[in-house]
């Protein structure tokens, strides 16, 4: 963030997150305190381990597929992001080859 604020000539800002990006503005506020005027995080995710919260409520099958994928590790998530991927781009009839297009 302190290098594209810096290419656009931005001295100060504010950050916003957004559920998983949530933890992203608040770390971009830590390590820029200097910098940061304001950080907010809208629908954040809850701690994983909170007792007593069933962290998948509420989330849809994607999130559910996705975070359960990331935690089987980078090849699982991989090879379902891959999937997904897959997926949307020939529900809209869309050739999965850059090249092709």
């Amino acid at each position: 963030m302190a290098a594209i604020a810096d290419a656009l000539g931005i001295d100060r800002f504010a950050v916003l997150g957004r559920s998983g990006g949530g933890p992203h503005a608040l770390a971009c506020a830590a390590l820029l305190p200097g910098r940061v005027t304001r950080a907010a995080v809208l629908v954040g995710l809850a701690p994983l381990t909170a007792e007593g919260l069933d962290w998948f409520a509420g989330m849809t099958d994607s999130n559910v597929s996705e975070y359960t994928a990331a935690a089987a590790g980078s090849e699982s998530l991989v090879a379902s992001l891959g999937l997904a991927a897959r997926k949307s781009l020939a529900a809209r009839k869309i050739r999965a080859d850059p090249a092709a297009w």
